[in-house]
């Protein structure tokens, strides 16, 4: 998912190129940089589609690729969720000399008073 949306943007940043003076002066980093900030949302106002064919193509664009990028987001924070759920405990245990057994995170081992500060 991660590559698809990688190609979208470069593509996109090409196409903005060629049919955008305005973006097509500017570094080809620049003009990715426009296409992140489209896609993100971010809008800092240093760039704008310049005529009425990069505006068109602008709406097309973003309609596809927030959903891209946004899925792109969700999948990230699955695997990080995933990380610390799954293997943080672990890694916690090896680094304080705790004991992991099959699922007894460290989290519930602590004194009761510890536990509403974690």
């Amino acid at each position: 998912m991660i590559a698809s949306l990688i190609t979208y943007m470069i593509i996109g940043s090409l196409i903005y190129r060629v049919i955008d003076h305005e973006i097509g002066k500017k570094s080809w980093a620049r003009s990715f940089i426009w296409v992140f900030q489209l896609l993100a949302t971010i809008g800092w106002g240093d760039s704008q589609a310049g005529n009425t064919q990069s505006q068109a193509f602008t709406v097309i664009y973003i309609i596809i690729g927030i959903p891209m990028l946004f899925s792109v987001y969700a999948n990230l924070g699955r695997l990080v969720t995933h990380f610390c759920c799954q293997y943080w405990p672990i890694i916690i245990s090896k680094i304080f000399g705790k004991h992991y057994n099959n699922g007894n995170f460290w989290f519930w081992r602590l004194p009761s008073r510890y536990r509403q500060l974690a």
